[in-house]
């Protein structure tokens, strides 16, 4: 996961390794939270986390629950 801070979405998406995905989705980081689910920083990028849990089937039914949006990276290339 990567969070929008301290730039846009658009500018976020023409970096990589997001312009490597066709699809971006958006979830916020509350909603990932009040699922069950926890933000651990990966000490790599400071706006990467991976999305951790300690059950599959629950850690599948908070992401599931997350009021996502979907959309085509225009800057996709592949």
């Amino acid at each position: 996961a990567f969070a929008v801070r301290g730039q846009s979405l658009d500018e976020l998406a023409q970096q990589t390794p997001l312009v490597r995905y066709p699809l971006l989705t958006m979830l916020t980081a509350r909603d990932l939270i009040d699922g069950g689910l926890r933000l651990e920083p990966t000490g790599r990028n400071p706006r990467h986390f991976t999305v951790g849990f300690d059950d599959l089937s629950e850690g599948v039914k908070g992401l599931m629950g997350c009021d996502g949006r979907t959309m085509t990276n225009p800057y996709h290339y592949g």
